[in-house]
């Protein structure tokens, strides 16, 4: 009765399909000690126990039913595994740690899978031992990592967009990839525009980028690079005392907070000054070149900014661009500013004379005291419509070569207002105030 009880327990447990084939070469009394252990069998450790009983009684069939036993009550029991033939895998190889428990044949493919790994690996850190820029991005990363106020930020480094070094404070709600390809076709294009002209070196050494996750972020790190925080109308700039740009993810997004559109053309702005900067300190030998010319800075960088999509391959998924894509918001401020009863911008005087941020702020200050910082937003505007201007203006034939040579005094680290008015060749303000203005009216 105890016999057919067992086994009907036994069926239960394993199936129909598992029901033992009896051994004939063992005894009755072992049988009887077999059907008493199996009776007191209760969870996936008895029929583990029991299989290694069977095992060396010589009852291979009820081992193999037990061992099954245990590992359909617990496939991940671990003296079962090991009975069954299997290894526990706590390598670092994701698709085979996943598994857990490998047979001989897939724990070799993982081994086989980490040596290949590491050999990849190896080469990888020769290929940077090798490479100026990585070696350079290690040694800012290790430089982070050091830094007091910005080691606990959680500064993550992106992908591979050299010349740029994103580093991205988690959380950012930035579409990462599209701005990469973007700034990395930017400088291409950048490169094959004024390359030739001016000679440019190439960038060896990564040019940083930091993205922090709201404005608070960005007040309070800039405020530890300047001393002073930044103008709440501001999204990005880049900072000369540290050579990086530096963004919030708020207020640099278009509407929807929750599929986020980061407006490239922030970033394309900022990186406009901030190659400028990098060529101008490699070309004059000074690392603290500075700008004195604030129309060319932010004329040129709007200009350069504005990106238009000239080519996409369905292919390959490569996007092209072209520089001095228009700016509708930019020509709505001047145009707005134009048609008041009584116009307030920067005369076109006051403009040439205007040397950096501080001076242009304080003439804003003066013009317009309750409402200067949306002048200043204009001065951007003006900036950029005078650089089209100049381009664009009778063929470029009167002023384009002119302004490249103002470009090539930034990258000399030899410009000032002064100069730049001589080399454009301006002499009488006004006319050139009403030509401008007379044709931005009828080109925008």
């Amino acid at each position: 009765m105890a016999r057919t009880i067992a086994l009907i327990l036994m069926v239960l447990v394993v199936g129909l399909a598992a029901t033992p084939a009896v051994a004939r070469e063992v005894d009755e009394k072992t049988f009887d000690e077999y059907f008493e252990r199996f009776d007191a069998v209760e969870n996936a450790d008895g029929h583990a126990e029991l299989s290694v009983w069977c095992r060396e009684k010589g009852l291979s069939a009820q081992a193999e039913m037990h061992l099954r036993a245990a590992l359909r009550l617990d496939p991940d029991h671990a003296h079962a595994r090991e009975l069954a033939g299997y290894v526990e895998y706590k390598g670092p190889i994701d698709r085979y740690s996943r598994q857990r428990w490998l047979d001989e044949k897939t724990l070799a493919e993982a081994q086989a899978a980490e040596i290949e790994r590491e050999r990849a690996e190896e080469a990888r850190l020769e290929e940077r031992a090798n490479d100026p820029y990585t070696a350079e991005v290690d040694r800012i990363l290790e430089r982070i990592s050091g830094d007091p106020y910005l080691k606990d930020k959680n500064l993550v480094p992106s992908e591979d967009y050299r010349p740029f070094l994103l580093l991205v404070e988690r959380g950012t709600p930035f579409h990462f990839n599209q701005i990469g390809t973007v700034l990395v076709a930017f400088h291409e294009y950048f490169r094959d525009e004024f390359g030739t002209l001016f000679d440019l070196p190439k960038v060896t050494g990564p040019l940083v980028i930091i993205a922090w996750r709201d404005r608070k972020g960005y007040d309070d790190y800039c405020e530890h690079l300047e001393g002073v925080k930044p103008m709440r109308s501001r999204a990005a700039h880049y900072s000369p005392v540290s050579h990086e740009i530096v963004v919030h993810g708020w207020d640099s997004l278009r509407a929807n907070p929750y599929r986020p559109v980061i407006d490239s053309g922030i970033f394309t702005h900022e990186a406009t000054h901030q190659l400028i900067h990098y060529y101008s300190s490699k070309i004059s030998g000074n690392p603290n070149a500075s700008s004195n010319v604030h129309w060319f800075q932010e004329g040129i960088a709007e200009y350069c900014g504005n990106l238009r999509i000239t080519k996409r391959s369905r292919k390959t998924g490569e996007v092209r661009y072209l520089f001095g894509e228009r700016s509708a918001s930019r020509a709505s401020e001047l145009r707005g500013a134009l048609a008041a009863e009584d116009p307030v911008y920067f005369k076109l005087e006051e403009m040439l004379s205007i040397r950096d941020k501080r001076e242009m702020h304080a003439a804003a200050r003066r013009m317009a005291p309750e409402d200067w910082q949306s002048l200043t937003s204009l001065f951007y505007a003006q900036a950029w419509t005078f650089v089209y201007f100049l381009k664009e203006q009778d063929e470029g034939k009167r002023f384009w070569q002119k302004f490249l040579a103002v470009m090539k005094a930034e990258l000399e680290d030899e410009s000032n207002p002064i100069a730049a008015r001589k080399t454009l060749g301006i002499e009488d303000v006004e006319a050139l105030e009403k030509e401008w203005l007379e044709w931005f009216q009828e080109s925008f």
